[in-house]
């Protein structure tokens, strides 16, 4: 009868062994081989940390522990084996009992792989629909605010234009020429931000060589304002002439993004000695640039939350979390780029890798 129950055993698809109380297998059964790709020699009298490595070992020990106290226990994970393949199982160690006694455990593992691979599949296209529904109601709302702001910003360019011409027919003032040379740059910038917007996912933009410390410098300059205002030290460490391929408008939106933040996280934070750092390197086969600020840094509780959707750090109607949501979208899917954030001594340190 026993020879009986072991050739069943032996013939289903589910993983079975024995271990003992010394954590040494005692009989596994062929799925548990095929699954190692492994002979039974290679399992019989053999530690259990000898086939799981350490770190695995440290968390079974745990789980075969409570079982020869008498419990049974169940769980599932991934499982990375040594020839490469990763199986998604359902473990269950159940006490083997004799004349009262616990001899050890009987393992059994439910081969779940298929299953969570096509559940994370679904999750993934559910995922997707869902960005794409958001990208499809955002476009709306783009062309929307386009339609409703291009009159409104059409008649405060045409002021401009009277303005202008008062100016030149009145002594020439410099802080009037200024002001309203500034009033210009901000509503054709403005203008330039609701064509991006709402041309963002056009396939028809050809990407062309941009000079990232141009890119910068002219960010920087239509921040000024805010910068001089915040009394913040800018350091601009890139080299000359260093390029990318890319939309200009994708790198803008992006670089416009990061360094705003800093100077939000500075203002909110009332900062003593202000300060961004903005550094480029060049690897192998990539760009690093990175854009760091001594404005106290993020809360790690939310920092790896924050390039989802409508999540921010700022309190109240301050801030829609769109900003980063639209970053991580620019950094994938425009620029082929992988965007980080990480907390430094200091503040908080942006980092964005660019292919080459």
């Amino acid at each position: 009868m026993t020879q009986l129950i072991f050739e069943i055993v032996n013939l289903t698809d589910e993983l079975f062994s024995f271990v003992d109380k010394e954590y040494r297998y005692r009989e596994v059964n062929q799925a548990y081989l095929k699954v190692h790709n492994r002979k039974r020699e290679d399992f019989i009298g053999i530690h259990v940390s000898d086939i799981l490595g350490a770190d695995q070992f440290s968390i079974t020990k745990n789980f075969l522990d409570r079982c020869f106290g008498g419990e049974v226990v169940s769980y599932e994970q991934w499982f990375e084996f040594s020839y490469g393949q990763k199986h998604y199982l359902y473990v269950t160690y159940t006490p083997y009992k004799k004349d009262n006694e616990i001899l050890g455990a009987i393992v059994s593992a439910k081969n779940y792989t298929q299953k969570k691979l096509l559940e994370e599949e679904r999750a993934r296209n559910k995922e997707l629909l869902l960005h794409n529904a958001k990208m499809s109601e955002i476009g709306s709302m783009a062309s929307f605010l386009n339609h409703q702001w291009r009159s409104p910003l059409n008649s405060l360019a045409g002021n401009f234009l009277k303005l202008r011409a008062l100016a030149n027919q009145v002594n020439e003032n410099a802080l009037f020429e200024k002001t309203l040379s500034r009033g210009e740059e901000i509503l054709e910038q403005i203008s330039d931000d609701l064509e991006t917007f709402r041309d963002f996912y056009n396939p028809n933009q050809l990407s062309e060589e941009v000079n990232l410390d141009d890119t910068v410098l002219q960010v920087c300059a239509f921040l000024e304002e805010k910068i001089c205002q915040l009394d913040v030290a800018l350091e601009v460490c890139i080299p000359k002439k260093m390029q990318i391929v890319c939309k200009k408008s994708d790198l803008t939106h992006l670089l416009m993004i990061f360094i705003n933040n800093s100077l939000d996280a500075l203002h909110r934070n009332n900062t003593l000695m202000p300060a961004i750092q903005i550094v480029a390197k060049k690897r192998t086969n990539r760009l690093l640039l990175s854009i760091e600020d001594n404005g106290g840094g993020i809360d790690e509780k939310i920092l790896k939350e924050l390039f989802v959707n409508f999540i921010s750090t700022k309190e109240g109607k301050l801030g829609s979390g769109i900003g980063l949501f639209f970053a991580k979208i620019i950094a994938k899917e425009r620029l082929g780029a992988k965007i980080s954030l990480k907390n430094t001594l200091g503040g908080l340190k942006a980092l964005i890798e660019i292919p080459i």
